[in-house]
């Protein structure tokens, strides 16, 4: 008896006290803005030709999870990133591997930079064959060929480059 009474109270007080409502009534999706206005890039991508960068100094030790590499910009821009293409060869020459990767830079005319990229051996048994030889005996050396394919220039120091000679692969 004494439970059914407790039951009986306990549903009483619940079925007394206010329900509150939380969400807002009439509510409508706002419509979008539309605006006419180009959102501002923050730089212009420009044709790269042979000569408008130095490349030197590749590094990838063994087990390393990224790779490194100099860039010199000889143009008469200020680079915020480039684009790379990496071809990976082993000691005979046959071709491993290759990709194109973005990296963002901030490369004054004139001026050198370490550029650093994610490695691309993710199974961590190649090392770059300039490097120290790794005291394992199961990593296998290889070489690379490093191409800068574009550039994208710092919008208010961009100037048209006149050279349109393509560039060639530089191995490091």
């Amino acid at each position: 008896m004494r439970l059914l009474l407790t039951i009986l109270l306990i549903a009483l007080s619940v079925a007394a006290t206010d329900a509150r409502r939380t969400t807002r009534r009439g509510l409508r999706p706002a419509p979008a803005e539309v605006s006419n206005s180009v959102a501002e890039a923050p730089g212009d991508t420009i044709a790269v030709a042979e000569g408008d960068f130095t490349l030197a100094g590749f590094e990838k030790p063994l087990r390393s999870r990224r790779e490194s590499f100099f860039v010199t910009n000889n143009t008469d821009h200020d680079i915020i990133a480039l684009r790379v293409k990496l071809i990976y060869y082993d000691l005979d020459d046959r071709m491993l591997d290759s990709r194109i990767v973005d990296a963002d830079v901030d490369l004054a005319a004139g001026e050198t930079c370490r550029v650093y990229i994610r490695a691309w051996d993710l199974q961590d048994v190649f090392y770059y064959y300039r490097s120290a030889r790794p005291r394992s005996g199961v990593a296998t050396p290889f070489k690379v060929a490093v191409t800068v394919t574009g550039a994208v220039a710092a919008k208010d120091l961009y100037k048209a480059s006149s050279n349109n000679v393509e560039p060639k692969n530089r191995e490091l």
